[in-house]
Order: C-alpha cells, then sequence, then structure tokens
C-alpha cells in the first residue's frame, strides 16, 4: 500500500503518506455518510479504523513495519480482524503473506504462531476467520 511511501516535507521534515492516506479515506467516508444512509455509513467509517488499528498493530510484530503489504483484510465479528501481510524479512527479501488474526488483545502472526505450536494455527484461522 502507501504507507510505506515517505515524501520530504516543505520544511525539511519527512511527512508519512499512510497517515495522509489514512486521513483521505476516512474523510471521503464521512462526506459519504452526509449523503446517504447514515448507519451504514457509520458502520464502514467503523470497519475501516479497526482495520486500520489492526493493521499498525501487525506492522509493530514485523521485523519491517514499513515493508508491509496487507491483503484480504476483513473484520469478523465486533473485535476480530483478519488477513494476509507480506513483508521483508531480516535478509531484505519478502517473506511471502502469512495470515494474520487480531483480536482484542493479541495479535497472531501466521509464522509466529507456528514455530511455537507446530499445525495450529490452520484451525484457529479456521475457526476465526472462515
Amino acid at each position: 500500500m502507501f504507507a510505506s511511501f515517505n515524501r520530504p516535507d516543505w520544511w525539511g521534515g519527512a511527512v508519512n503518506m499512510g497517515n495522509h492516506m489514512r486521513q483521505l479515506a476516512l474523510l471521503c467516508a464521512c462526506s459519504l455518510a452526509a449523503c446517504g444512509d447514515g448507519d451504514a455509513a457509520r458502520r464502514s467509517v467503523d470497519r475501516d479504523q479497526k482495520i486500520f488499528a489492526a493493521q499498525d498493530r501487525v506492522k509493530a510484530e514485523l521485523s519491517d513495519p514499513a515493508s508491509a503489504e496487507f491483503s484480504d483484510v476483513d473484520v469478523k465479528g465486533v473485535r476480530t480482524v483478519c488477513g494476509r501481510v507480506n513483508s521483508r524479512n531480516g535478509f531484505g527479501g519478502m517473506s511471502g503473506a502469512q495470515r494474520f488474526v487480531v483480536t482484542r488483545d493479541k495479535v497472531f502472526l501466521e509464522e509466529q504462531e507456528e514455530s511455537v505450536v507446530p499445525g495450529s494455527f490452520p484451525g484457529f484461522w479456521q475457526q476465526v476467520c472462515a
């Protein structure tokens, strides 16, 4: 996504374009709320906020957060976000997409969970995200 792109600021600092894109997405969603069904628009904004927050929490677990590329991200239930993330590993190459689950209390990354209890993540994913 755009979260890894930084451009220089006019005053010499760096502006994270990912934050601007998020703000723009939320602004667009809020603008749409004025045009139609208010409840549907609020649900859409709430969903987007949950996804953005979950992506930030997943990035915090990665060795190269700026390289994170998310796909198939969706909100499940009230407080769970599931999806896939690809990022650079310690050698600088892309690690390949791994599944993740973010709950209110914890971030579950497929590679981390499989290293602790091999074979446990697919069943967990199926139960929570399918």
